[in-house]
């Protein structure tokens, strides 16, 4: 599955558009646009929201997007997941080494 920006950019291009051009269409600045494009901001911001919410998107382009959000929010969960199990191993490790 592709990531929230990817699939901007398969829509973007499907469309013919320059970033800016298509940033107007869906009604967002275009430096906010490129952000979320390039994944400079995260899927989960306020601007990939409004995104999903814009007028200038068919139902089925906003669902897409709302997927690949979730799909982010699954693998930010998974990241917090294994980087807190991490942390708790390193402390047991430390506990038991002196």
């Amino acid at each position: 599955m592709k990531t929230f920006g990817q699939e901007l950019r398969e829509m973007r291009d499907s469309y013919g558009m320059t970033q800016a051009k298509f940033a107007e269409k869906i009604g967002v600045n275009p430096s906010t646009y490129y952000a979320l494009e390039s994944g400079t901001v995260s899927a989960q911001s306020n601007s990939a929201k409004r995104v999903v919410q814009s007028r200038g998107l068919s139902q089925f382009e906003r669902l897409i997007l709302r997927k690949a959000i979730k799909k982010e929010d699954r693998l930010t969960e998974i990241a917090i997941t294994d980087a807190d199990r991490l942390a708790y191993r390193r402390r047991k490790n430390e506990k038991y080494a002196q």
